[in-house]
């Protein structure tokens, strides 16, 4: 599932550890291998996630998606305060000024 692969480029991890640290998030504990390993293949094959696998996944993306739009909201605030083409333009902050 798409999800799973964006969730491992953002993590900078594979495929195979993010549905571990899903395990882990959903169960609280490592999986076992043989468990670990059934998941991935079904994934592979199949592209069927298991549930826990794509929750993770998607928390991940959600959660970067947000931080993303937060950045580019604190990135406009900034220029707008910075004087980015008002009237000050010289890229100098100032308070009560």
């Amino acid at each position: 599932m798409q999800c799973i692969v964006q969730a491992a480029n953002i993590l900078d991890t594979s495929e195979y550890e993010v549905l571990r640290r899903g395990y882990i998030d959903w169960h609280g504990s490592p999986p076992a291998p043989e468990i670990l390993q059934q998941a991935f293949r079904d994934y592979f094959q199949h592209d069927d996630p298991p549930l826990w696998g794509r929750h993770y996944a998607r928390k991940i993306v959600f959660e970067f998606q947000r931080q993303e739009s937060a950045r580019v909201t604190t990135m406009r605030l900034l220029a707008t305060l910075l004087g980015r083409g008002g009237a000050r333009g010289d890229g100098r902050f100032r308070l009560g000024a």
